[in-house]
């Protein structure tokens, strides 16, 4: 069997399987509606209420080794404010984040977490 037919396939038997289990389809995921966006279409997120978070959890320049974590998803209609805020493990939120979009990874992003580390750079970036 040609690569490209085994790829097809695999895509096929993943989606049966998301359809079987209910999981939605890329496509069917929608981002949060009515949420204002900055310019590169990502849900705009307060410095001040991160800024409020570090201060109010004692670690005013970041934690090393976590990132600010919205307790419910901004994607869901949970508040960007302190109190809907945690630090979280950067591996625990790298496990949330596949759940709550879906196992889909980066290509369908649903909910983006606060992803700052030690001194506010994006992890990631």
């Amino acid at each position: 069997m040609k690569k490209s037919a085994r790829i097809t396939l695999t895509l096929t038997l993943i989606v049966a399987a998301q359809i079987m289990v209910g999981m939605p389809l890329p496509a069917q995921q929608q981002a949060a509606v009515g949420v204002e966006r900055d310019k590169h279409g990502k849900i705009k997120r307060s410095t001040k209420a991160k800024d409020e978070f570090k201060k109010q959890t004692g670690y005013p320049h970041g934690r090393p080794g976590y990132v600010i974590d919205h307790v419910n998803p901004l994607s869901t209609g949970g508040r960007d404010a302190p109190s809907n805020m945690q630090w979280q493990t950067k591996a625990d939120a790298k496990a949330k984040d596949r759940t709550e979009r879906g196992g889909f990874g980066k290509t369908a992003r649903v909910h983006s977490s606060y992803s700052y580390s030690h001194g506010g750079a994006r992890a990631g970036s």
